[in-house]
């Protein structure tokens, strides 16, 4: 039976559906006009994608939505206190009382990812998909990282780098182990590489030997990624997860605009 993958954005919204082989037989991605400033505005832009579209109206096995959201914190397991969630974002963002805080786990990392979502976007998410399980979009993006990981045999440090519109969502790992997951909000050229190559000066990263993945709204004929490749050796564009098929109608070049909706599937 098919599996459908959703993430939800302040600018964007995708999903992906594969059936039981894994195979991808859908895939659509919405851009909205202008990045959501509120919950109440992001309901008003999903509702009708969620009650429109004949693909999302369909049964589906298992449901897993990406809530691509930058406020959270990773607790290591050691620490964790299930009593004292809201606690550990108290210095980290704001939470209201329209928040609930959500807790991802992973069978690969020592940590849990504690985050905020809102309680509206919940019951929306709920009243569509009742059975549907929520993660943030890191846990994803984690999970498709990890993938590569494996599939690829990396070693030593490299640096995973999502680009959104307006947000890079990095992971920096040594072997298999997170060093940093991290989002940053960008206005324009300067500003991405100026939190690109912090994170190389932080970590005493050698752009002549540690490799960069860039995943999401980017290509090789972009300039950010002109930019990158002048200073840093190794640039690469991430891989599409080799457990996960695609058919011939799928642009092996836009692969890897959707490596945060193909983590889904290892959530």
């Amino acid at each position: 039976m098919a599996r459908l993958s959703i993430l939800v954005g302040m600018d964007s919204f995708a999903y992906m559906i594969t059936d039981d082989k894994r195979s991808v037989v859908a895939l659509k991605q919405f851009h909205f006009e202008e990045k959501v400033r509120n919950p109440i505005e992001l309901g008003r832009k999903l509702q009708p994608l969620l009650v429109e579209d004949t693909l999302l109206n369909g049964t589906f096995e298992r449901t897993f939505v990406a809530i691509d959201t930058t406020n959270f914190t990773l607790v290591p397991d050691l620490l964790f206190d299930e009593n004292e969630v809201a606690s550990y974002l108290t210095d980290v963002t704001y939470v209201s009382e329209n928040d609930k805080i959500l807790v991802d786990k992973f069978a690969f990392i020592p940590s849990k990812l504690i985050y905020p979502i809102d309680k509206g976007i919940q019951f929306l998410l709920k009243l569509h998909f009742p059975d549907c399980e929520i993660f943030n979009v890191f846990s994803a993006l984690l999970g498709s990282a990890r993938q590569m990981i494996l599939q690829e045999g990396v070693t030593g440090k490299y640096l995973f780098v999502n680009v959104r519109r307006s947000t890079l969502q990095v992971l920096l790992f040594e072997d298999e182990k997170l060093l940093i997951a991290n989002a940053y909000s960008y206005r324009g050229l300067d500003d991405f590489q100026y939190f690109i190559f912090l994170i190389f000066h932080q970590f005493k990263l050698d752009p002549a030997k540690t490799p960069i993945y860039l995943a999401g709204q980017i290509d090789e004929k972009h300039e950010k990624f002109t930019v990158l490749h002048d200073r840093i050796e190794q640039v690469h564009l991430v891989d599409w997860p080799v457990t996960l098929l695609t058919g011939p109608n799928f642009a092996n070049g836009s692969k890897h605009q959707f490596f945060d909706l193909a983590g889904l599937m290892y959530c």
